[in-house]
């Protein structure tokens, strides 16, 4: 990624991959739009620094689709927030180094409602993770998850 130059020197953000976490009933077979847009997003996600020659990271926000639309029919969830990802077990995933120069990375997609990215937008991401609150943020994918900025 593109890293502003007081980053780049640390040589620590260049590389970075991106996690979803599902349902275990999610249907990954499907082909409709409710049950793909996690793969889809994950792609999006993962060109979006490319495309834009820039860089994401951690409190990074993203909006889904350029209408602010929602992902799907099924859920108002309409972008993301770039957080640390855990594993399986609920512990931070480590970031894996490649030699003595690479190091990847792990962020996982959390999603948001409009009202919850403009509150994060007009505030910071401490404000709405403070809103949301630890016990609230639940690694895995709710497509109707409690709605925290109405």
């Amino acid at each position: 990624m593109n890293l502003p130059r007081e980053i780049k020197e640390r040589n620590k953000f260049a590389h970075a991959e991106y996690v979803i976490f599902l349902p275990k009933e999610w249907n990954l077979e499907s082909e409709k739009k409710e049950d793909q847009w996690p793969i889809e997003q994950l792609r999006s996600v993962g060109r979006l620094a490319l495309q834009t020659d820039s860089w994401l990271a951690y409190r990074h926000t993203i909006l889904a689709n350029s209408d602010s639309s929602p992902l799907a029919e099924n859920t108002k969830l309409n972008s993301f927030a770039l957080l640390c990802a855990y594993n399986k077990y609920h512990e931070l995933t480590k970031p894996f180094k490649l030699g003595l120069f690479k190091t990847i990375r792990f962020y996982q997609l959390y999603p948001l409602y409009q009202e919850e990215l403009d509150f994060k937008l007009e505030n910071d991401m401490d404000a709405l993770l403070d809103k949301i609150g630890d016990e609230n943020l639940n690694p895995i994918v709710q497509i109707d998850r409690t709605h925290y900025c109405k």
